[in-house]
């Protein structure tokens, strides 16, 4: 955890000359996920307002830290720490129809704290370390700090396809439920020892990379779970539940088989990436580990890369960001419908023997951080020449999701950031940190230079 003030410091003070962070939205805004204040869609980059627990409006000390932001179909969710507590702390806006906020959300076009209306169950004193959204389902990873337990997941939110973990009962909730993740791992386990290391949703299935020590010669053992929709594969060999009334799911966590080799340790999944019915895991190796559906050419040749840093996945995309030779590179595969793979409109696809298409970035440029929306892509860059930040952007963008302006689809990747609806002098005030992508929605943090 980084180093925050004690807890005595106002948080909150919004005095003049204090430095602060800023996040920006663009796109979608029917439920006011953006956290701008209306419910119009923004087609150009917006700061996003927060709201006090006391209903003052707060900036984002410069010391806070947004750890993990999520956005589901009409809402989204931020880890912060350092705005109201050292710890962190979920806050959301948009909707909460389907109970996805917890049992007290009214609604807000602002981002609010979210209460999950644990005070009082065993879970009161963990702690929120991950969140990740499913379009009307959240999913939350617990922690108890300082003490020796297992951590927990939670959900809340629509049950449609066994997304909430539990069984195919309740239809929704805004009551968290503890997703019995335990049930699925060998009796072999340390008590006490299992951490949630990473979390992952796709439209209607999610994966959870777990680590726990081995009971006998305490060796950390590293391994994939997963529930929801199996039908295409994307749980790996996991089999739907034939108990299941919901036809291709699994509503219960299942360990998740693939073609990585399970029992050797450094082919053990770091990192996972979802789509909406596809399943692209990195390994330690540099190489992926891919199952579920190719109709749309997305896991076509992924399987071959190498040198891999990071993934990502749209509905039906898949993207790596890789070293070759002495720079880095952006390949992908899948739906190009929108111009989202970022490349030459009519070149043809690549032979089932190549790899995936290199996507049309600068050669000069050092991708820092990757965010994949629904179908539309955006990625920080860094000029190797004169050490500037940048976003690009490319794909979908009929909310302005780009931020460009315009409602027209992006088919060659185009700076997004620096916009130009903010003077120089802003700009200059400002450094790039993050960049986040959701359905129909981009965010970009900033933090005071």
């Amino acid at each position: 955890m980084s180093d925050f003030p004690s807890a005595s410091r106002l948080f909150l003070s919004t005095s003049e000359g204090r430095p602060t962070m800023h996040l920006f939205a663009a796109g979608s805004n029917a439920a006011g996920q953006l956290g701008i204040g209306s419910t119009d869609d923004a087609h150009q980059f917006t700061r996003c307002r927060f709201v006090a627990s006391d209903g003052t409006s707060v900036n984002l000390p410069a010391e806070a830290e947004i750890r993990s932001l999520s956005a589901g179909a009409n809402f989204t969710v931020l880890l912060v720490a350092g705005l109201e507590s050292e710890q962190s702390e979920l806050w959301a806006s948009g909707s909460g129809s389907e109970g996805q906020l917890g049992p007290f959300w009214t609604g807000t076009t602002t981002f609010r704290k979210v209460d999950l209306g644990l005070t009082g169950t065993p879970l009161a004193n963990y702690e929120p370390i991950i969140v990740s959204t499913s379009w009307e389902t959240t999913i939350v990873v617990l922690r108890l700090n300082d003490e020796d337990a297992d951590d927990a997941i939670i959900s809340l939110g629509s049950n449609t396809h066994g997304k909430l973990g539990v069984g195919h009962l309740p239809a929704s909730t805004s009551s968290p439920l503890t997703i019995p993740i335990t049930n699925t791992l060998t009796a072999n386990r340390l008590p006490n020892s299992l951490h949630i290391l990473e979390l992952a949703s796709g439209l209607n299935h999610i994966l959870a990379i777990v680590g726990y020590q081995d009971a006998q010669d305490r060796h950390l053992v590293r391994t994939v779970i997963g529930w929801g929709v199996a039908r295409h594969g994307q749980l790996g060999s996991t089999l739907p539940d034939p108990r299941s009334p919901l036809p291709g799911c699994q509503p219960r966590p299942a360990l998740f088989i693939s073609s990585y080799d399970y029992y050797n340790e450094h082919q053990q999944p770091v990192l996972a990436a979802l789509g909406q019915r596809h399943t692209v895991l990195l390994l330690p190796s540099g190489t992926l580990s891919i199952c579920g559906s190719n109709d749309r050419q997305q896991l076509r040749g992924a399987d071959r890369l190498t040198n891999v840093k990071d993934i990502g996945c749209t509905w039906n995309g898949t993207y790596a960001v890789l070293r070759s030779g002495n720079r880095e590179l952006m390949c992908s595969n899948g739906s190009n419908d929108h111009g989202q793979l970022g490349r030459v409109q009519n070149a043809p696809a690549p032979p089932a023997d190549r790899l995936p298409h290199e996507v049309l970035l600068p050669l000069d440029r050092c991708i820092f951080d990757l965010a994949c929306g629904s179908e539309h892509v955006v990625v920080l860059c860094r000029h190797e020449t004169d050490g500037a930040f940048e976003v690009w952007g490319w794909g979908w963008n009929e909310h302005g999701n780009l931020g460009m302006g315009h409602r027209n689809d992006v088919r060659i990747p185009s700076i997004i950031w620096p916009p130009h609806n903010f003077t120089p002098d802003e700009l200059a005030a400002m450094q790039l940190e993050r960049v986040w992508a959701g359905s129909g929605t981009t965010f970009i943090l900033c933090r005071d230079a």
